[in-house]
């Protein structure tokens, strides 16, 4: 009897465990954009196999065939294509020095700068530092054409406890735009571009 019992806590134990690892949505990425107390980052979360079919479909078919998953050169045409598919614009009021102008906005164009990576079948993390961001913050715009056939990708804006979430999707061009979570009294140093 104590046999049987065992068997079954190990069957249980077996299908707990595949249905945990079969709970990750292959058809949603995550993106983070996240403010450190001395700095910016933007991190991407997803399986490589989306981040692949998201690489493939902006890059010739020849190049493509020639890249092989987790060489130096494939690593390179990820980070470029995340590169360039990263559109965020902050929006940040300065006071006018002409006396008959109202106050206006600014618009930077982020950038992204180092980063780090680690490839899974299961999770793929790539986290690169934001450059250019400005010490004040209104607002901010997005446009994430990263794993656009996705049908739907996450944006977590963060700042210590707080976060914000947008979802990403077809149906809003994977773009959105963010007003007043970063605005409060943030500390930041050399930020500014």
């Amino acid at each position: 009897m104590r046999w049987i019992r065992c068997c079954i806590g190990c069957l249980l134990l077996c299908l707990g465990i595949m249905s945990t690892a079969n709970a990750h949505d292959s058809n949603t990425g995550t993106f983070h954009i996240r403010h450190h107390e001395n700095h910016w980052s933007f991190e991407v979360m997803a399986p490589l196999y989306t981040l692949d079919q998201s690489l493939k479909s902006t890059i010739s078919p020849e190049l493509y065939e020639s890249l092989t998953p987790g060489s130096n050169a494939y690593k390179r045409q990820l980070v470029a294509h995340i590169k360039a598919a990263f559109d965020v614009q902050a929006i940040t009021e300065f006071q006018s020095t002409d006396a008959e102008s109202k106050d206006a906005r600014s618009r930077v164009k982020l950038t992204l700068g180092r980063g780090k990576m680690s490839l899974g079948n299961h999770l793929s993390v790539l986290s690169f530092e934001i450059k250019n961001m400005p010490s004040t913050i209104e607002a901010l715009e997005f446009t994430l054409g990263i794993m656009t056939k996705n049908s739907r990708n996450l944006l977590h804006l963060i700042d210590g406890d707080r976060s914000k979430r947008y979802a990403l999707r077809e149906s809003n061009d994977f773009s959105g735009k963010d007003e007043g979570f970063f605005s409060s009294n943030l500390v930041l140093n050399n930020q500014s571009s």
